[in-house]
């Protein structure tokens, strides 16, 4: 440890030109600008790369969802069965189209989505609720579970809402 006369020296060298205390605490400017550049350059790189590679990723996966549809496995096609999906508790993961807000109706017993506007549950008898924006509500309903959520955009939005209605699931079993 530095005593407060060694401090004091130190200081005086510091004042007349010489870097000792800022190379001794390395508070060097040049490594620290050289430091700053880096990990600057290096969040513009990451950031560019997630721009590239983020649409690409997305649509990959909407991908990946029709095929496992195709093949008859734990995906899920369309509003009502991704829903259903939902309601059990087996999504893994689920993909919504952004841009997409359709009213629906919950059970005010069951807590069960229907993409439609009814008065009673069919599941339960009990009177429904109007939600006014189903994918929304889907959304907090995979978080709940603790399933991954993927939110599409561009023409892989665009496929997923012509293809089931904007809104698709990947069960964790079938």
């Amino acid at each position: 440890m530095l005593t407060p006369e060694q401090i004091e020296r130190i200081e005086a060298f510091e004042r007349q030109g010489a870097r000792v205390l800022s190379v001794y605490l390395d508070l060097d400017p040049t490594r620290q600008v050289r430091r700053s550049s880096r990990i600057v350059f290096e969040d513009v790189v990451k950031d560019a790369r997630e721009r590239l590679e983020g649409p690409a990723r997305r649509e990959r996966l909407v991908e990946h969802f029709q095929e496992t549809v195709r093949g008859r496995g734990r995906a899920t096609r369309g509003v009502t069965p991704t829903l259903e999906a939902l309601s059990i508790g087996s999504v893994q993961s689920l993909v919504v189209s952004a841009g997409v807000h359709p009213d629906a109706s919950e059970c005010s017993n069951c807590r069960q989505l229907w993409p439609r506007s009814l008065a009673l549950c069919p599941s339960c008898d009990h009177p429904m609720r109007t939600v006014h924006d189903l994918f929304h509500r889907a959304v907090e309903r995979a978080h709940a579970q603790a399933a991954r959520v993927e939110v599409v955009h561009g023409a892989a939005a665009r496929h997923l809402q012509e293809a089931c209605g904007g809104l698709r699931a990947l069960q964790r079993y079938r």
